[in-house]
């Protein structure tokens, strides 16, 4: 018989009080959910949960994010018909735990008497697979299974029996035990069956994004390394840009600067990865790369352009819309960017956001005003993974009063402000992230013409300090 078959016949055959596990009041169980912190938004899974009483407990105490675990449908069904019309805003799962479910992310793991059912490496590892899958960093795992001086059987199958150090083994070291509870459980017809209940902690590995990072100390590889190289391998006279550059990921603006004439490809830009294309607006010559997408190709650039004679990057990236403000397409000027990316943290220490220069944007409201532009200002949030953008992420980040989400500017100006360079980033919004017909629509000429005006009104910002050429520094 399998184990879906036993224990769905033991719920039929038997009522609550004719099995060993029966619990008036789970009382350690409680115990250990309280120490952990509970409040009425905890969210607690009850592994194996059954019948048992604990989830009437905890919707007594005002929880409504719970969810029971079962591998018997019989088990399940008895605990709804107990709870009645509460029963419906629960998460019921029948299934069993090492097979194949998902859950949202919870606060608290609770096991009463799964874990020593399972007898085989096997079946740990699948166990230990949905507990990482499901439990928050830094959320409670409680596990009570046999005693090493309990039952050997139960319910006629056999079970591992377990000390707290040797569960705590069997978790792993992600997992630290934080207390333990030794308890004698007494059956209803008087037996007593010897319980060890464990309290652990999900430890949070430092991520290495976040570790050993100093922003101030110098690095091994560098710039100026790598264009010198670039400079002889390719028999370059001089590497230089123009004062002005612009970073176009999505590349629209060098195709149309392509496609009429209007840009050549620079003769004096050593980087191994893109070209770079002059052109002239407004009377000013401005440098710009097109397709470095994402932010560690964003940086690698900017390092690069100021090198060689920057004193202004400006960066144009199409965007998603968060909040909705307006109707795509529009620019937002970025103030601030939500560090939601890798690149930023090897720029700045941890923050939430990397700032926009207070001077350049005091200078580009009044310019773009000036020149009736209409651009909106604001927070955009900066993904290294746009494929990643779940509801949850984007509802809270439109809580933050975050405008857009892109992929460079965080990064930028992480950059900028450890450099002490000029960089403004414009948000180019022109989706709802397939929310919508007809996405992705830039207006005339793919955007172009009203992206260029956006340059040219901010070309004449600069910082105090100027960038020198690659061949006078």
């Amino acid at each position: 018989m399998d184990p879906k078959q036993h224990w769905e016949s033991v719920y039929r055959t038997k009522g609550e009080r004719d099995v060993s596990w029966f619990e008036t009041l789970p009382a350690v169980s409680l115990q250990m959910i309280e120490a952990a912190g509970l409040t009425p938004e905890t969210c607690v899974v009850d592994v194996g949960g059954g019948d048992s009483r604990l989830v009437d407990t905890l919707v007594a105490r005002g929880l409504d994010c719970l969810a029971v675990l079962d591998v018997s449908g019989a088990a399940l069904h008895r605990a709804q018909e107990r709870l009645g019309d509460q029963a419906a805003a629960l998460t019921w799962i029948e299934a069993d735990v090492t097979a194949g479910w998902t859950l949202k992310p919870m606060d608290v793991w609770h096991d009463r008497a799964v874990f020593h059912f399972l007898t085989t490496p096997e079946d740990r590892a699948r166990y230990r697979f949905h507990l990482r899958q499901t439990l928050k960093a830094e959320g409670t795992v409680i596990v009570a299974t046999f005693a090493l001086d309990g039952p050997e059987t139960c319910s006629g199958l056999p079970v591992a029996r377990y000390s707290p150090e040797t569960l705590a083994a069997e978790l792993g070291n992600e997992f630290r035990l934080v207390e333990s509870v030794p308890h004698e459980h007494r059956t209803p017809w008087g037996t007593v069956q010897p319980f060890v209940y464990a309290r652990f902690i999900r430890v949070v590995p430092e991520a290495p994004i976040l570790s050993g990072k100093d922003a101030t100390a110098p690095s091994v590889f560098s710039p100026v390394t790598v264009l010198t190289e670039a400079k002889r391998q390719k028999n370059l006279a001089e590497l230089r840009v123009p004062s002005v550059c612009v970073l176009d990921p999505d590349g629209d603006i060098v195709r149309w600067l392509r496609r009429t004439g209007r840009g050549t490809r620079s003769g004096t830009w050593g980087c191994y990865h893109t070209e770079l294309y002059e052109f002239d607006l407004d009377g000013t010559r401005i440098g710009i790369v097109g397709c470095a997408v994402g932010a560690p190709f964003a940086v690698l650039m900017a390092e690069q352009m100021f090198v060689c004679g920057c004193d202004l990057l400006v960066s144009i990236t199409s965007s998603g819309q968060i909040a909705k403000i307006a109707e795509p397409p529009y620019f937002v000027l970025v103030t601030r960017a939500l560090r939601d990316e890798g690149t930023s943290y090897h720029y700045q220490p941890v923050a939430r956001f990397a700032e926009a220069n207070s001077v350049l944007l005091d200078g580009a409201g009044p310019a773009l005003r000036a020149a009736g532009i209409p651009v909106l200002e604001g927070a955009s949030w900066t993904t290294d993974a746009p494929f990643r953008e779940t509801p949850a992420a984007v509802a809270s980040a439109e809580r933050e009063g975050i405008l857009a989400v892109e992929m460079e500017s965080a990064a930028l100006y992480a950059f900028a402000e450890a450099r002490g360079k000029a960089v403004l980033c414009f948000a180019h919004v022109t989706n709802t992230m397939g929310q919508s017909d007809r996405e992705f629509e830039k207006g005339h000429e793919d955007g172009v013409i009203q992206s260029l005006r956006v340059i040219g009104a901010v070309a004449g910002l600069r910082l105090n300090r100027r960038s020198l050429p690659y061949d006078q520094g």
